[in-house]
């Protein structure tokens, strides 16, 4: 009886393993990275006589050259003008050694654009979307957290509280956290809104308030938000 049950499972496990996708579906996801990329005191204008290139413009056309498979998007700080980020996702990300091109990308920044700077996060989504909904008229409001180390735990289920909080929000178009790698209790807080009015508005919900009060109840930072638009 018993050599019968053991050849029963086994014609059980053959099965399951023949069956199309069976194998595969016991793979663990691969985690959803991207390199977010903070570029401070870029100038508007080139040297070129033509004036119509920008800094910007030739940085994008360098970057997408040499990350063609990855999706790259520009945003303009709308404080301060020659303040951005760029968030590439994509295969380029998941390399496990990037130093030689963040290096790369630091100093040639810094011979040809005296003053500039540029920081590299190298992020793995933590919660949200995978692609984030933004177009030209898009609000985007990006915060960061600085957990105290010690509890940084307790901020993991805040985050996808967050994220189904705001999907009830008038206005709320997508959210991302990410984490930055090489320092887990980081994390930078991507949302994007229909306009800047919509987010003043969700930002008055005592639900809402008080959720940003339990994540920063854990913060060994002050709160640090700025609002940006997409550089088409």
């Amino acid at each position: 009886m018993k050599i019968m049950k053991n050849a029963i499972a086994s014609m059980a496990l053959l099965v399951a393993l023949s069956t199309p996708g069976a194998a595969s579906a016991q793979q663990p996801e691969q985690p959803i990275t991207a390199d977010i990329i903070y570029l401070y005191r870029i100038p508007q204008n080139t040297s070129d006589k033509s004036g119509k290139e920008t800094n910007i413009t030739k940085l994008k056309a360098a970057m997408r050259s040499q990350r063609p498979d990855d999706k790259i998007i520009f945003l303009k700080d709308l404080t301060d003008p020659t303040n951005y980020i760029t968030i590439t996702q994509g295969p380029y990300s998941n390399r496990s050694n990037q130093s030689g091109w963040d290096t790369s990308l630091v100093k040639d920044m810094t011979n040809k654009l005296p003053g500039s700077r540029a920081f590299v996060l190298n992020s793995t989504l933590l919660t949200g979307d995978t692609e984030l909904n933004v177009d030209s008229n898009t609000f985007v409001v990006i915060e960061h957290v600085d957990s105290d180390p010690k509890k940084r735990e307790m901020n993991l289920p805040l985050f996808e509280e967050l994220q189904r909080d705001l999907e009830n929000m008038p206005g709320f178009k997508s959210l991302q956290v990410w984490t930055w790698n090489q320092r887990t209790n980081h994390w930078t807080v991507i949302e994007t809104w229909e306009n800047a009015e919509s987010h003043r508005r969700a930002n008055r919900s005592p639900k809402l308030l008080n959720l940003w009060d339990k994540i920063y109840g854990n913060a060994a930072a002050p709160n640090n938000e700025s609002a940006y638009r997409l550089v088409d």
